[in-house]
């Protein structure tokens, strides 16, 4: 029982951390408590796009490339990959991680951001 009201105070905690970043202004900081204490990149995300109100803003897209990216390839989980690679207007990624295999999206992407050229073949335009 003391375990749980410590873990529930925790989260409440963090939450308000999160809120106090945002009534400072600093949104990054908030959506680091949101993906690294509560695991909630969805409250990250939308966090981002109010506050930023745009799809392209630069945390919004850090959190895309650097948090929702890798849930998507560790889980498996190509629809996750495909809103985040449209998100990022990478239109031909977010079609073709829906027919290829997710491991070769992910090698072929995470190549190309340390220029290793041999892995861009799956990153071509579909023809």
């Amino acid at each position: 029982m003391g375990v749980f009201l410590i873990v529930a105070l925790i989260i409440v905690l963090s939450e308000y951390a999160a809120a106090f970043f945002l009534l400072g202004g600093s949104l990054r900081d908030a959506v680091n408590v949101c993906t690294k204490q509560l695991g909630d990149f969805q409250l990250a995300v939308a966090l981002a796009r109010i506050v930023e109100q745009s799809n392209e803003g630069r945390v919004l897209l850090g959190i895309l490339k650097d948090t929702v990216l890798p849930i998507a390839f560790k889980l498996g989980n190509r629809w996750l990959g495909s809103w985040a690679f449209w998100l990022l207007h990478r239109r031909d990624l977010a079609v073709r991680i829906l027919l290829v295999q997710i491991f070769l999206i992910s090698v072929a992407f995470y190549s190309t951001l340390y220029h290793r050229p041999r892995c861009k073949i799956f990153l071509l335009p579909l023809t």
